[in-house]
């Protein structure tokens, strides 16, 4: 499926995408014809065409933990490259648990309402009583 412009019979070859949603619905619609799906399969086999799918997709085929393609994602270019160096724990990077932001702390306390976060503030605060001697 290499597209070559009448124009410029020799110049490079450009890669068409394939959308991996847009093609499971053709086929489970019988909308491609045999000979259609074989040369898509040749031309997937020889790297002419590449298939563009959703994490969703990627997860399914690769088996991969969901969390962890989220963290990947979450991580800059050069986070990605200590990963694949190996110099970047992926287990240590998703079980960091993180100081939650004053916004969120503003929302849990909307949440559960002021009155109730300074009762427990006062509990935890409350001195304890020391036995005489």
């Amino acid at each position: 499926m290499l597209y070559r412009s009448a124009a410029q019979p020799y110049a490079t070859p450009t890669f068409k995408h394939i959308y991996g949603d847009k093609l499971a619905r053709a086929l489970k619609a019988g909308k491609l014809s045999a000979s259609y799906r074989a040369l898509l399969a040749h031309d997937l086999a020889t790297g002419a065409v590449a298939i563009r799918l959703s994490r969703k997709q990627a997860i399914a085929l690769t088996h991969a933990n969901a969390t962890y393609v989220s963290a990947i994602a979450g991580m800059s270019e050069s986070e990605r490259a200590a990963l694949r160096r190996g110099q970047l724990s992926l287990l240590a990077r998703v079980n960091r648990r993180r100081r939650p932001s004053d916004a969120q702390v503003f929302g849990i306390v909307r949440k559960l309402g002021a009155s109730r976060v300074m009762n427990a503030l006062d509990q935890i605060t409350q001195p304890t009583a020391v036995a005489a001697e």
